[in-house]
This record gives structure tokens, sequence and C-alpha cells, in this order.
């Protein structure tokens, strides 16, 4: 089943990612690792159009997408450039770093991405 991308998701902040993750497939095993992570948030938010088919997952909190899974192996947050850990920029997004899915700075990381998140 496919499912709408939210409304509020839909600004120019998101334009960038939404384009580039669009077409993307997403394995389920990296997903599990950074929802645990961002479980402890309640006003975040987690949007796939399509579980069955393995599309990409995001995690948003208002009208910030802040972190994505796509492929098999990393994840990706949105991050400042004054905040470091062993993760990579993105190749593709500027702002973006990523790290695997099974870093042990992945909560770390995904705590400075939604603190990033809800300061803008």
């Amino acid at each position: 089943m496919h499912r709408r991308l939210p409304d509020e998701l839909h600004n120019d902040k998101n334009k960038e990612v939404l384009k580039f993750i669009e077409p993307l497939s997403c394995h389920s095993d990296i997903v599990e690792p950074l929802s645990q992570c961002l479980r402890q948030y309640d006003d975040v938010s987690c949007f796939t159009p399509d579980s069955e088919a393995f599309k990409y997952v995001l995690w948003y909190v208002k009208d910030t997408v802040f972190a994505f899974a796509v492929g098999m192996h990393g994840v990706s947050l949105r991050i400042s450039s004054e905040c470091t850990f062993s993760g990579r920029e993105h190749e593709h997004l500027k702002g973006w770093s990523s790290l695997p899915f099974d870093s042990r700075e992945l909560c770390d990381a995904a705590r400075m991405a939604y603190k990033s998140a809800t300061s803008s």
C-alpha cells in the first residue's frame, strides 16, 4: 500500500532530501537501530511510503526531515557542521552526514540531528 507524504513535509527545507530519497529503497534491518534511538522523543514521527516494497524511511519533527534510511548499510542525519562524530559527509546532500546503522555513535548523532531540527 502506497502512502502519501505528510503535507507538512512539503516545504523548501525538505525539497532536496525528498527528491533524493523518493526513488530509493531501504533494507528493514537498518531502520530498527535508529528507531530505537528516537523512541524517547514523543514529537518524532516516522514515515515510509510503502513498507511492503521496502521504500525509504524518514524521521521528522514538525515540518523538518532530520533522518532517513536507504540502502542496506547506513543512515543519514541532518547535522550541523559544528557537530563531530565518525560519520562522513553525505556525498549527495549538503548539510547531511551518513554513518553505519550499527555505529556506537548512532544515538548521539540522532540526538544532535533531533536537537538541530527542533531548534530550526
